[in-house]
């Protein structure tokens, strides 16, 4: 029986494509799209549609309606499977299967790396060049085909990160943000040090947010990423930003031994809190952003302002060239904006401002028409200098605890108390009193909300164990306490060691566990009651005394900053059996949240303005793809060169 025709048929307001131009849709029947070219039989002309997609239209008209293509150009001609079936026609000889898998993957790849949109693979002029410059052998991969492939390497990824991963001690990041399609959507990144002493960072989970964001609700999600990639009893720390929510899911969490607070994230709380209580700083950072904004939106003005600058650059380079800063020295600045979502945003503006501070005056006094009202006075361009000498270390600051390379939870405490030491000083220079008593607010924001972290034996016990923490670079800290925790973890160590025991080579599986064979029998020995230190889990060749290990690691020397720990690590471990382990679980937790933030950057290239209808699922997937694609071509070689 045909389907009946609706009253209340309308043309779709947005209809990119020239199959609207035959075609309305009704609000009671979502289902079908009604066909109004003339002629069009009455049971032909309710159309069904699968997830908005308007093949099935295009079938029905170039099965019934050919006149009607050929008028509005889009004859069937011109449609990717034709212009594949006339280039095919045209090959003398097609390339091999390796050769076409291999081409096929580099598209794939190519299409996530720069996160284009599959019905790229359908472009006639794409279909073309790829036709041409390879001989006339190879026609591109399909869409059908590639959407197959996207969903082939995707459980090949997870399974390759999976195997690198398993028996090793992670640590977790998570955060939430609302993307540009209206969605809320959580990441999930893992951390953890593999049996090469290579830090990893994986994206475990991006998925789409439904109902209520309560802790409990985040919680299960981060529950599903743990089991989802079988880290059941390997969840060491997990770092959250200080939303309650994500602060409770860390803490109720059964697989989540540590919560820990994103240090960045406080650190611009502190920022927030020294500002909220300076009306006339408020008004500078105002006026600081409405001058900003009137010179970026206009195309005059932005240019005119580069034009200066190239002409200051000119007369300095006639006068005294300076080679020092390169060739980023000589390209002029674009001022920056005050980004709420972006950590130290208020520090780049005003930096960017003193930068081209003089460039900018001139701009203002000969575009007054433009710019009045809007230029800073003198007193704000003093109040501007000042503030950048206090927010310019905490970005610093900010800057090397976001790093998620290299290990950065162990740096907390000496990069704050070399802060809060820095902060003090430049408080004694500071000649405006609102500057000072902004960097006397923040100094003592950032004290009171650290204070969770000055005590937190995880924070402590990583400390300890990096080599860089023992050179002169960084200032003193409580090493008493650091030490004591180092010791108590260490002896403690046995008792814990299951919930998180990483790859532990060196040690050999329980007592309940050991297998004597025996010439007649085979026995198994009974476990012993308590083990009485994590000694008694090592092998022969391990230290007789825990404490023997401890001391003789505390003689050591330490490396410079700028060397990585892990490669100390990696060189020491044979001789530090037990404290290896410990670090291989200790320096992989980060010290903030931005590894999960990092990952909405992926968003904005995912959805853009003409892409925002992604399915849902689709968005997350293309997002760990190319969140993860690097870590996956660097596991794939490893295997092949096996």
């Amino acid at each position: 029986m045909p389907t009946p025709i609706p009253d209340d048929l309308f043309t779709p307001a947005k209809n990119r494509s020239a199959v609207w131009l035959h075609f309305k849709l009704s609000k009671i029947d979502k289902v079908h799209a009604f066909c109004c070219v003339e002629g069009c039989l009455q049971s032909r002309r309710a159309i069904r549609r699968v997830d908005a997609s308007t093949t099935n239209l295009r079938e029905h008209l170039r099965s019934y309606h050919r006149h009607v293509l050929r008028s509005d150009g889009s004859s069937s001609s011109s449609s990717p499977s034709s212009i594949r079936s006339l280039l095919k026609a045209a090959t003398a000889t097609p390339c091999s299967e390796s050769l076409q898998r291999e081409l096929d993957g580099l598209i794939t790849q190519m299409i996530i790396a720069n996160c284009l949109p599959l019905r790229i693979v359908d472009s006639p002029e794409l279909i073309t060049a790829f036709h041409v410059a390879t001989g006339r052998s190879y026609l591109p991969i399909s869409r059908t085909k590639l959407t197959a492939s996207l969903n082939t390497l995707y459980q090949s990824m997870i399974d390759t990160i999976l195997a690198d991963m398993k028996n090793n001690t992670i640590s977790l990041t998570s955060d939430a943000a609302t993307l540009d399609n209206g969605g809320s959507y959580i990441t999930v990144t893992a951390h953890y040090i593999n049996a090469k002493w290579q830090l990893r960072d994986v994206a475990v989970l991006i998925c789409r947010m439904q109902g209520s964001h309560t802790g409990e609700y985040v919680r299960d999600l981060l529950d599903m990423a743990v089991q989802t990639w079988e880290a059941e009893g390997r969840v060491f720390a997990a770092v959250t930003d200080n939303g309650a929510n994500f602060v409770k899911a860390a803490r109720i969490s059964q697989h989540v031994k540590d919560e820990l607070r994103c240090s960045v994230h406080t650190m611009q709380l502190a920022l927030k809190d020294g500002v909220a209580g300076q009306p006339d700083l408020q008004q500078l950072c105002r006026d600081a952003q409405e001058l900003v904004v009137a010179v970026r939106r206009s195309s005059a003005l932005s240019e005119e302002l580069q034009s200066i600058q190239r002409d200051d650059m000119a007369a300095a380079a006639v006068a005294g060239p300076d080679d020092d800063g390169g060739e980023e020295a000589c390209r002029p600045l674009k001022l920056a904006m005050n980004v709420v979502t972006r950590f130290n945003s208020l520090c780049i503006l005003f930096t960017r401002l003193l930068d081209v501070k003089p460039a900018l005056q001139r701009l203002c006094l000969s575009r007054v028409s433009d710019l009045d009202g809007k230029a800073l006075s003198s007193d704000q361009w003093e109040m501007v200098a000042e503030l950048v000498s206090v927010l310019r270390p905490v970005k610093e600051t900010c800057d090397s605890l976001e790093a998620s390379s290299i290990p950065s939870l162990s740096l907390l405490l000496p990069l704050v108390c070399h802060l809060l030491h820095i902060l003090y000083e430049t408080h004694g220079t500071l000649k405006i009193a609102s500057c000072r008593a902004v960097c006397a607010a923040v100094r003592s924001s950032i004290h009171q909300r650290m204070m969770d972290a000055f005590t937190d034996k995880t924070v402590r016990v990583a400390m300890a164990l990096d080599p860089r923490v023992r050179t002169k670079q960084l200032p003193n800290y409580d090493k008493n306490n650091a030490v004591s925790a180092l010791r108590e973890c260490y002896q403690d160590f046995a008792a814990t060691f299951a919930q998180y025991r990483g790859a532990a080579a060196s040690l050999r599986p329980p007592a309940s566990e050991v297998v004597i064979i025996d010439e007649k029998e085979e026995r198994v020995e009974p476990p012993p009651k308590r083990h009485k230190s994590v000694l008694d889990l090592v092998d022969d060749n391990v230290a007789a005394e825990p404490v023997s290990e401890l001391d003789e690691f505390a003689k050591e020397k330490g490396i410079e900053l700028s060397k990585c720990p892990l490669e100390w690590w990696a060189a020491h471990a044979d001789r530090y059996p037990v404290l290896a382990q410990m670090a291989r679980v200790y320096l992989a937790v980060p010290a903030s949240s931005a590894p999960s933030e990092r990952v909405f950057s992926v968003a904005s290239l995912v959805l853009t303005d003409r892409r925002r209808r992604l399915d849902e699922s689709r968005v997350a997937r293309l997002m760990f793809l190319k969140r993860n694609m690097e870590l996956y071509k660097t596991l794939s070689n490893e295997q092949n060169k096996k």
